[in-house]
């Protein structure tokens, strides 16, 4: 079973209410599909690439799917409003899939660690609980990000994944690097508005 990552921004506030609440960090990661829920965007994200001859078949499926979610995702954030959650602690979470295992080789052993660090936070998500990062790491992270040549980063990727018989396609540098812009864009984006954040996989 392939291990999918996410990265999710939230605010200072709901990052400092997460150390007592918990439970709430686990259900922002395991309820993520209902609580960043836009139809539109669901039924094309689903009808992306399909072959005319069975577009009809997988739209009406995405409907449907669409149609569950809607429900899904008014009794999530009915619940987590009533425990003061707002839809503006809460950004749409990144999912960088399953290439966030070549990034986190080629990130180990250097100050990118946002796969490795955090604090952990609630429960088991599949595999761990979600590990938290204040607005001041999410900052350095960028940071580290930005100051990692692409050489060294190619390099520590190579090495690491040299006589992997685990690695495929989604594994490959090209995705690896794809990824790692779009992560770059994101804590880019986490650390102008000052959020923190939340890793987990699933």
């Amino acid at each position: 079973m392939s291990v999918i990552t996410h990265v999710r921004s939230i605010s200072e506030e709901l990052y400092g209410k997460l150390r007592e609440r918990p439970d709430i960090a686990t259900r922002l990661a395991a309820e993520r599909q209902a609580i960043d829920f836009e139809r539109t965007a669901f039924i094309a994200e689903h009808l992306r690439g399909v072959p005319p001859e069975t577009k009809a078949k997988v739209s009406e499926w995405a409907n449907q799917r669409a149609d569950a979610l809607v429900g899904e995702h008014a009794a999530v954030w009915e619940t987590l409003t009533k425990d003061g959650v707002q839809r503006s602690d809460v950004d749409v979470a990144l999912e960088v899939g399953r290439v966030g295992f070549g990034l986190g080789l080629a990130f180990a052993r250097t100050k990118v660690t946002i796969f490795e660090a955090g604090e952990e936070v609630g429960d088991d998500v599949g595999y761990g609980p979600t590990r938290m990062f204040s607005p001041s790491e999410t900052h350095a992270l960028y940071a580290a990000m930005v100051a990692l040549p692409i050489a060294t980063f190619a390099t520590q990727y190579e090495a690491a994944s040299r006589g992997d018989t685990t690695s495929d396609p989604y594994e490959g540098f090209e995705m690896v690097v794809s990824a790692r812009v779009k992560l770059g864009a994101y804590l880019h984006r986490a650390k102008v508005s000052f959020r923190a954040l939340l890793v987990w996989s699933d």
